[in-house]
């Protein structure tokens, strides 16, 4: 695999390399990453990531949003592993809960701030306006945790942004 720096702007750099060809067209395919620092410090970071592609340990950057990996979670792994009792709780947190708050966000990009927020607003509005009760708040805190887990299993996101956070304060 290949790589290349560009910069971009006072210590900003493009970093841009190769990764496996498209195994249904057989066509190059092209990675770009953003790094902020000296050119040295840019050459290493291509390295490493040049590396972890090559080792099958590089996460494939993904314009998923949370809505649609939650769909494909609840399609591919939650309806052959959970009671339909606890599959019809999490179609119902999924749809009036998770997705109208935090659907649109892109899955790389949410952040545990963002769950703190989703869980404050869940607390003081609500559908009712009288906000949700912290039992609810839990049970959606404990469907995001365990399918952001799957997340990280499946190589969707590097990191599982509900570990760091908790739906009480």
């Amino acid at each position: 695999m290949t790589g290349h720096i560009r910069q971009r702007g006072e210590g900003t750099w493009e970093l841009k390399f190769d990764v496996e060809a498209d195994p249904l067209t057989g066509r190059r395919r092209i990675r770009y990453a953003s790094f902020k620092g000296s050119k040295r410090e840019a050459k290493i970071e291509l390295a490493r990531l040049i590396t972890e592609n090559e080792n099958g340990t590089g996460i494939n950057p993904t314009r998923a949003t949370v809505s649609e990996f939650m769909e494909r979670w609840y399609r591919d792994w939650a309806t052959h592993n959970v009671s339909p009792t606890t599959l019809e709780r999490h179609r119902i947190l999924i749809d009036k809960q998770i997705m109208p708050h935090i659907g649109q966000h892109l899955i790389q990009k949410l952040r545990p701030v963002h769950l703190a927020e989703l869980y404050g607003e869940l607390l003081r509005d609500g559908r009712s306006g009288a906000g949700l009760s912290s039992r609810t708040v839990g049970l959606v805190h404990r469907l995001l945790h365990r399918a952001f887990g799957h997340a990280v299993k499946w190589g969707v996101v590097q990191q599982n942004a509900a570990s760091n956070v908790a739906p009480l304060a």
